[in-house]
């Protein structure tokens, strides 16, 4: 049979092959998950400078993080807006119905 030391060599050498087999589809995966999430980040980016009505060419280099603070400040002001918009509108359909209903 195999001693202890035969099987741990045995053993290792099954890792090793399996780490080189495995490697370049590990990385393949991996590149390909980055340039995804390039492209992802540069739509995100365009959109929310869009949205702002601010000129891309005046943040060409932008960290990711910037890219997704600027995307979060922007959300929350566009659901604020439309809070204060919907509130807005509640209250002039309050007041016709009090104006209207006083006749």
């Amino acid at each position: 049979m195999f001693s202890k030391t035969n099987m741990d060599n045995l053993k290792n050498t099954l890792k090793d092959a399996l780490r080189k087999f495995l490697k370049p589809k590990l990385h393949k995966h991996k590149k390909r998950a980055d340039v995804q999430l390039d492209s992802s980040m540069e739509e995100l980016k365009r959109l929310v400078l869009e949205g702002m009505n601010k000129d891309p060419s005046l943040y060409s280099t932008l960290e990711k993080a910037d890219i997704l603070e600027m995307a979060v400040n922007y959300l929350q002001n566009s659901i604020s807006t439309q809070a204060d918009d919907t509130a807005a509108s509640v209250a002039y359909d309050c007041a016709c119905v009090c104006v209207c209903g006083a006749d």
